[in-house]
């Protein structure tokens, strides 16, 4: 019951952080109501304790389960919806329509107050740094169906070229840049999944 409980709050926190994108002590308050009340049901059963225990192996595997595919299913569409999402902002980029967003507002700006070269060097930080989040997605989406996709050498040389970049732009206009980018937590970690796998495969 005590594994049970844990495994169902952790189950909860996770899909509502990974939905929220941002850690915030509310997202466990769900999971954490449902284990209490789970473990209280179980404390106050009326029946034998034997008999609880035997009503406990054969629902709570279920019910687990059933949170698990639920998650699983969760992940995948949220994955998806953000492909797409990359996709269109990616289109929008290469044709230079991306005022909708906070950072393209922000590089058009930009485009107006420092020099050419540079404003053209963020703008394709952007272009890159969001083609990579692309490529990282289709290999988690590929992995889903079963399907193994290594990283070729034009994501190696997409990682160097953005790293370069950053190297060229300096440390105090990518400190600038990087908050009106509003790169979350998910897309950056799926940029360094495609470095490690690069690590591991060049």
């Amino acid at each position: 019951m005590h594994g049970g409980a844990t495994a169902i709050f952790g189950i909860l926190a996770q899909t509502l952080t990974e939905r929220h994108l941002r850690m915030n002590p509310l997202y466990y308050l769900p999971g954490l109501i449902a284990a209490i009340v789970l473990h209280s049901i179980f404390n106050h059963f009326p029946v034998s304790p034997v008999l609880s225990t035997a009503v406990t192996l054969l629902i709570l595997p279920t019910l687990l389960f059933l949170l698990f595919e639920k998650n699983t299913a969760s992940i995948h569409n949220f994955l998806e919806h953000d492909f797409e999402s990359h996709k269109r902002l990616l289109r929008q980029i290469e044709r230079g329509e991306f005022t909708g967003c906070e950072a393209g507002r922000f590089l058009l700006d930009l485009q107006k107050t420092v020099s050419g070269s540079h404003a053209k060097e963020m703008v394709y930080y952007f272009h890159l740094h969001t083609e990579l989040i692309i490529n990282a997605e289709q290999l988690l989406l590929s992995r889903e169906e079963g399907i193994e996709i290594e990283v070729d050498g034009v994501i190696v040389s997409k990682l160097k070229e953005m790293h370069s970049l950053e190297k060229t732009i300096g440390k105090a206009a990518m400190h600038t840049l990087r908050p009106h980018l509003h790169f979350s937590s998910k897309e950056l970690w799926e940029v360094h999944l495609l470095e490690d796998e690069a690590l591991h495969h060049h």
